[in-house]
């Protein structure tokens, strides 16, 4: 049941939960549905048998966090392969602004070692120090000490 305000911009769903009623906004359902697209697509394939998907809200439950600190961004699901390889899942409803998807793919691929440059220097520097790295990585073939 669609509920639109004054301006008609914003709707929202009342889901009922364990714990209690809560509103969900509309391009939350239409980011779940885009998700579930892409999850049925990937693994209704050829090739695709024995490989798992894991949901943002799976991927939350290994995900302890310390007060103060910064949560890393993290995909809305992976698909884990057979041979062990993975696969993030990222679902872009809008288009992101360059910044803000550098930052996101930056934590994704980086994880709490962006979250410690960017700690220590400013988001610029962090971004440009892991690129450097990833870019040593990529002619070496090794990871640097």
């Amino acid at each position: 049941m669609g509920v639109a305000n004054a301006v008609g911009a914003a709707q929202s769903e009342v889901v009922l939960s364990v714990s209690g009623f809560r509103a969900v906004q509309l391009d939350d359902l239409e980011h779940l549905h885009a998700i579930n697209e892409i999850r049925l697509a990937s693994l209704n394939q050829e090739g695709t048998a024995g490989w798992q998907w894991i949901s943002e809200r799976q991927l939350l439950q290994e995900v302890t966090h310390e007060k103060g600190y910064p949560l890393l961004h993290r995909p809305d699901a992976e698909i884990q392969k057979t041979g062990g390889s993975i696969i993030a899942i990222e679902v872009e409803l809008s288009l992101k602004k360059p910044f803000e998807l550098a930052e996101n793919l930056m934590e994704l691929l980086r994880g709490q070692e962006y979250l410690r440059l960017k700690a220590e220097h400013d988001t610029q520097t962090a971004q440009s120090m892991s690129w450097q790295s990833r870019a040593s990585i990529s002619r070496s073939g090794t990871l640097p000490h």
